[in-house]
């Protein structure tokens, strides 16, 4: 066994076509990607080939001062990160790519992904459901009203709450059924039942950090006061 020392540990770097998979804190302080545009993509569907743009296809017939230059630019990027360290960026696009993967796997078409993170950013803050929550069942019919291909194939009702679920585990920011959070962290732990025994029905209730609860505060203020007379 050899231990690095810290000031030692190299930082490796590496290109891929597909999104690396991982979420949560811990994969996210041992990552920065880095997200470049569709600029080639953009050219394959015009018909433009790398040739045309610079000259010549990338590495075929590189002369020595083709060459060169293609190692000047990497050293020159490195001088500057050693200067100027990690210049952050927008990654939205690329956190929503990786949600995707990590809901729907590798060859998900974000489909189910893009309207859960639809559906929080607007209905659930409009319709209220972000305070009064929303039966599950209810929730997943929209999306099947929406999507009725997807919901009878592929996004089943329990397969729409899983990663309804998993969504909401994977952002920082937003938490499932926070009421039951006492009861632990996991889907089962989290299920919300609403109505009498025997004809019970499941909700579900996503808040995020920067939800406006002053209702909620006005509500436990009452109970306070009440305890206090």
């Amino acid at each position: 066994k050899t231990v690095i020392p810290k000031e030692k540990k190299p930082k490796m770097g590496i290109t891929t076509n597909y999104v690396v998979g991982g979420v949560g804190t811990s994969f996210e302080r041992r990552t920065f990607p880095v997200e470049f545009g569709n600029f080639w993509s953009r050219c394959s569907v015009f018909g433009i080939k790398p040739s045309a743009v610079i000259g010549k296809m990338l590495f075929d017939n590189f002369s020595a001062e083709d060459w060169n230059s293609f190692y000047n630019y990497g050293f020159h990027c490195i001088q500057r990160y050693l200067k100027e360290g990690l210049l952050f960026q927008d990654d939205t696009d690329y956190k929503l790519k990786n949600l995707i993967k990590e809901i729907e796997g590798q060859f998900g078409d974000g489909v189910l992904v893009k309207w859960i993170a639809n559906w929080i950013d607007t209905d659930r803050v409009s319709g209220d459901y972000h305070r009064l929550g929303i039966p599950i069942d209810q929730l997943w019919s929209s999306f099947a009203n929406e999507h009725p291909s997807n919901a009878d194939r592929e996004w089943t009702l329990p397969r729409f709450k899983k990663a309804l679920f998993d969504y909401v585990s994977y952002v920082p920011e937003l938490d499932y059924n926070p009421h039951l959070a006492s009861n632990g962290d996991t889907i089962s732990a989290r299920k919300w039942r609403v109505g009498p025994r025997g004809n019970q029905v499941e909700w579900v209730k996503v808040t995020h950090i920067d939800d406006d609860q002053s209702d909620d505060d006005d509500e436990i203020l009452k109970i306070f006061e009440q305890l206090a007379a």
